[in-house]
């Protein structure tokens, strides 16, 4: 028995033994996440099967605890699949709370400056999120979490461009359609399309957030990356400024 044969084999056994499935949270032809509650402890835990071959990123996070990320704290490489042990999060997506009207400007900049730390963790370890939106932003009470790391990619100097053009239109800049290779300041791009959204409901292409907020958006989201804020630390300590002004 190979060692990812024995690791299968003691999720498998850990899963039926102590844990009982809670809810299955998504099924696709690509990926599926599954929520198992421990029977002792009732703390819960998050399968994710995925075919999206990503299980770099994965590993660089594994175990790590880090700022406003969910822990890894299992990944498992077999030939036909990822699998990923992760900690379950308990909160509101952003995108539903947005349905409700834009947030306050104190919890605006509060959440996108943690946003900020998240993406920052991530960036210095070499990985580029690719895909921040609303939907993969959880408001866990006062704390904000990035998660989904499925399109997520290891930044590597030597190459050009994006193997594939993934992300999610409205939030991914223009070099992640292929132009370029992204990069930390493509997910500054984002994060200033979501601050926006926090604070009007909408893109900055449809309505621009007035004031000093408007400007910190339209400097994360130029055409050209070098004129964004250069990284998160930046574009955090832009949102430091009171944001009355």
């Amino acid at each position: 028995m190979t060692g990812t044969e024995e690791t299968l084999s003691w999720l498998n056994e850990s899963l039926q033994q102590y844990f009982v499935k809670e809810s299955l949270l998504k099924h696709t032809a690509l990926s599926e996440i599954t929520v198992y509650r421990h029977l002792s402890t009732n703390k819960k835990l998050l399968v994710r099967h995925s075919r999206n071959r990503n299980d770099e990123v994965y590993r660089l996070l594994l175990t790590a605890r880090l700022p406003h990320l969910p822990q890894i704290y299992e990944v498992i490489s077999t030939p036909e699949e990822l699998i990923v042990l992760e900690e379950y999060l308990e909160g509101e997506p952003l995108a539903a709370r947005l349905e409700s009207g834009p947030l306050s400007k104190a919890h605006a900049y509060r959440y996108t400056r943690q946003l900020c730390q998240a993406a920052g963790a991530l960036h210095r370890r070499g990985i580029v999120h690719r895909d921040i939106k609303p939907s993969n932003i959880l408001l866990c009470g006062d704390e904000l979490k990035l998660i989904d790391f499925n399109i997520s990619r290891q930044l590597r100097k030597e190459v050009q461009a994006d193997t594939l053009p993934l992300g999610s239109i409205g939030y991914a800049p223009p070099e992640q359609f292929g132009l370029t290779q992204t990069g930390p300041t493509s997910d500054i791009y984002a994060i200033g399309v979501v601050f926006n959204e926090m604070l009007t409901g909408h893109s900055p292409a449809v309505e621009l957030a007035p004031g000093y907020a408007g400007h910190i958006v339209q400097r994360c989201v130029r055409m050209r990356s070098e004129d964004r804020y250069p990284n998160a630390a930046a574009l955090r300590r832009a949102l430091r400024r009171p944001f009355w002004f």
